[in-house]
């Protein structure tokens, strides 16, 4: 696992905005689906070279809740959601010596990039958020926007939001993204490392727990 820019030198590198995009809401009267515009995106390594860059591939915003920090009330610095979508019209640079940005050309469709990032912690007074997200290899097979597995929901009861999941028959794993799914401690803080959360399966109102997972940075 690559943890400085020694180990590889994509530790350190920056996701940049080509010009300006656009948040637009297509029907004022729906500003639940809020899709991105115009967006273009360049990988750059910590000296200035262009790894990749592409295009956004126009998506609203999926899976919406306002569970994500509320000690302070409802609002829109509560709520957080998640885009998926592709970079598409890739242009290939410079991999500037990186083992893992050769390896994602490698398993990639030739053009194009998977992305997704999570939005949350919205100041309201400055208009601007937190975004934390995933760039990976993209095959010409699968949807752009979704996962193609189970679309999982917490229990009533419980503090946990929508997450989509995929049984990895090969290695016998079951992978369940959370990046949009639970609170904070704090307003843009980590994720609550008290959660109590036990994947499962949930028949006729009886539910029988697959295990336990730890939650926060020494649990993951």
């Amino acid at each position: 696992m690559a943890r400085s820019a020694a180990d590889d030198p994509v530790i350190g590198a920056s996701l940049a905005q080509i010009g300006r995009a656009r948040l637009v809401d297509l029907d004022p009267e729906q500003q639940l689906v809020s899709e991105i515009w115009g967006l273009r995106l360049r990988l750059v390594s910590s000296t200035g070279v262009a790894a990749a860059t592409g295009d956004f591939k126009v998506a609203p915003f999926s899976d919406i809740w306002g569970g994500r920090f509320t000690a302070n009330g409802n609002g829109d610095f509560a709520m957080t959601a998640f885009y998926q979508s592709l970079m598409t019209g890739v242009a290939w640079g410079d991999l500037f010596g990186s083992r893992f940005m050769s390896e994602l050309k490698q398993s990639s469709d030739p053009t194009s990039l998977s992305i997704k990032f999570n939005v949350d912690g919205f100041d309201q007074t400055r208009h601007v958020g937190r975004i934390v997200g995933t760039i990976g290899p993209a095959a010409a097979s699968e949807p752009a926007h979704f996962v193609v597995g189970r679309q999982c929901m917490g229990l009533s009861q419980g503090p946990v939001g929508y997450f989509p999941a995929i049984v990895d028959a090969g290695r016998k794993k079951l992978i369940a993204d959370f990046g949009n799914a639970l609170p904070t401690t704090a307003f843009r803080g980590p994720l609550d490392p008290t959660l109590n959360l036990e994947l499962g399966i949930e028949q006729a109102g009886q539910f029988t727990s697959l295990g336990s997972v730890r939650v926060g940075p020494t649990g993951w």
